[in-house]
């Protein structure tokens, strides 16, 4: 993946709880062990750090924090956000699906 590249990070409603979602996009070179590509969206921030790129199987830490802007109990709240993601790829393309902490700060 190139800095160009993007994937999403969602936030449940939940003061403390899991954050998930299908990513996905495309590739033009294979990214090293340690490569970090800078996501941001809706005021939060966050690194997806790779740590597995090998026999079509990926996987990358993430972490993050901002406000977040939705609904629910945590709207507005300053959030840190810390998990990981994991997925398959093949010529080209890349999905998978993330999963951690979203906690207030």
């Amino acid at each position: 993946m190139t800095s160009g590249e993007s994937a999403s990070v969602y936030v449940c409603d939940q003061r403390l709880g899991a954050w998930g979602s299908v990513l996905g996009g495309t590739y033009s070179s294979t990214p090293e062990t340690g490569h970090t590509i800078d996501l941001s969206g809706g005021d939060l921030n966050a690194n997806f750090e790779v740590n597995k790129w090998d026999s079509n199987k990926w996987g990358a830490n993430v972490s993050g924090s901002g406000t977040y802007s939705g609904s629910g109990t945590m709207n507005g709240s300053s959030i840190q956000m810390d998990g990981g993601a994991a997925g398959t790829y093949n010529g080209g393309s890349f999905t998978g699906t993330g999963a951690g902490v979203a906690r207030p700060q």
